[in-house]
This record gives structure tokens, sequence and C-alpha cells, in this order.
């Protein structure tokens, strides 16, 4: 049975839309539930269970994940993935990852996508040591994952096409 929280944190009341979905690694949707949340300020809430025993035993919990985001005000504010079981033991697939980037003045705004789900996603650049708005993230959805690097942690001048041949993806599946 999984149960989901919602964790309000400020001193604000918030509504939002929490978005589930059980996956196998090719992305193809096993199971979905939509909650609507009312979060009063600096409080904890339950929002919803799922029961997946029949999921995990028809598909192998190596096989599957939950893949959850948050939306408030329409504006997705967060987006998470979890396994079943412990990462060794999930059955990652060698992603082939496709990368776009994007100049958005004084950041560079970089979509990656996969074949495969991807969990441990890191990106490094060539040449350069950036920080970049999500450092270890999930691509658990065929749309893909974007995240922003500030112009000021590249090489001055550098473009987005040659900003593009200089990152490299790693995930935990490249690991072994």
């Amino acid at each position: 049975m999984l149960t989901w929280y919602a964790v309000n944190e400020t001193m604000s009341e918030w509504q939002g839309t929490l978005e589930i979905v059980i996956r196998k690694t090719d992305f193809s949707v096993l199971r979905e539930k939509t909650v609507h949340i009312a979060c009063t300020s600096m409080s904890s809430v339950p929002v919803g269970s799922m029961d997946c025993a029949d999921l995990c035993k028809a598909y192998g919990e190596e096989n599957i994940y939950v893949s959850y985001s948050l939306s408030i005000a329409g504006e997705k504010e967060s987006a998470k993935s979890a396994l079943f079981i412990r990462p060794k033991h999930f059955a990652f697939n060698r992603p082939n990852y496709e990368l776009s980037v994007t100049d958005r003045g004084d950041v560079f705004e970089i979509h990656i996508c996969s074949d495969t789900f991807c969990d441990y996603v890191e990106l490094s650049v060539t040449g350069a040591d950036p920080v970049f708005s999500d450092n270890y993230f999930s691509i658990a959805t065929k749309e893909g994952v974007a995240v922003t690097v500030n112009k000021k942690y590249l090489p001055e001048n550098m473009n987005a096409e040659e900003l593009k041949h200089a990152i490299n993806a790693y995930s935990i599946a490249d690991s072994y």
C-alpha cells in the first residue's frame, strides 16, 4: 500500500493536484490516480493511498515504479519517482538520451528525454563545473525533464549548440 502526504512548510494555505502514476520502465501506464489537496500552513496531511500489490505480483517489483507530480494553481511544483525495491535490485535498462538546449537569456534550458525510465540522472559539462537547477533527477515520462543552468557558470560566449555537445548525462543504469 502506498500512502502520500502533503507537507506545507510555508505560512500560506495552498490547494493543488497530486497526480500519481504506476508505470513500467518503457513509460507505459499501469494505474493512475489524481487527488485534489488543500493544505493549511505549516501542516502535513495524508492525501491518498493506492494498493499496488497486484501490479507488483503481475509485473515484478523490479520492473515498475511510481511517478508523482504536484501542481499548485496550474503550475507543476515538483515531480518525483519512487521504486518498490532498492535501486540495486531494480531492472534498469541502459538509456539512450536525447538533448535539446534553448537560450533563455541569462540561462540555458536543457530538455532531456530517454527511451526508458532513468533514476538519479546527473548532468555535467565538459570543461566547466556549472550549477544546474536540479542536480539529480528522474526521467519518469516520455516527455522528459527540463533543467536550467545560468550562463555565468559556463565559458564566456558558449552558445546553445556548443553546450548541447558538451553535456554528459549519467544515471544509475550507466553505472553498471
